[in-house]
């Protein structure tokens, strides 16, 4: 099973399951524990309020089989940090930009929680503002 998470169902990926993120939650519990092997979330994080991350990742790896990747992604608050600093975004850029997000994270953040859900890291990119990385569910050493 392939899923898609996203606030904007318009811009669905063909013939994967569209979960919409609804007030920056998601109900996957019609979908089994250990079932999904492609996860692909790229602006979800945008859509998903502080209290509310732990519990959004936590829920998206429990779908996750063995191998399943997830592509995950959103707007970099150090980037953006960095251009407000450097005077290198205006006030209305600025404001246009965060207006519609519900969160905005640092990926070494995100990382992290990933990491500590014992998701292997396969890839990290940073165009701009914008951040996407891929992590898998890694398959047991023996």
């Amino acid at each position: 099973m392939k899923i898609h998470i996203t606030e904007n169902i318009d811009k669905a990926i063909e013939n994967y399951t569209i979960v919409p993120i609804l007030y920056g939650k998601i109900d996957l519990g019609l979908t089994p524990n250990n079932s999904v092997t492609h996860i692909v979330a790229i602006d979800a994080l945008d859509s998903v309020p502080s209290n509310l991350l732990v519990d959004f990742i936590s829920n998206i790896v429990a779908k996750m089989r063995l191998g399943c990747e997830l592509v995950l992604g959103g707007t970099e608050l150090a980037a953006i940090s960095r251009d407000v600093v450097n005077n290198n975004i205006t006030t209305p850029d600025y404001n246009q930009l965060i207006f519609t997000k519900r969160g905005i994270y640092r990926s070494e953040d995100i990382i992290k929680l990933l990491n500590e859900t014992n998701l292997t890291i396969n890839n990290v990119q940073i165009r701009g503002h914008r951040y996407e990385l891929t992590a898998t569910r890694p398959y047991p050493k023996n």
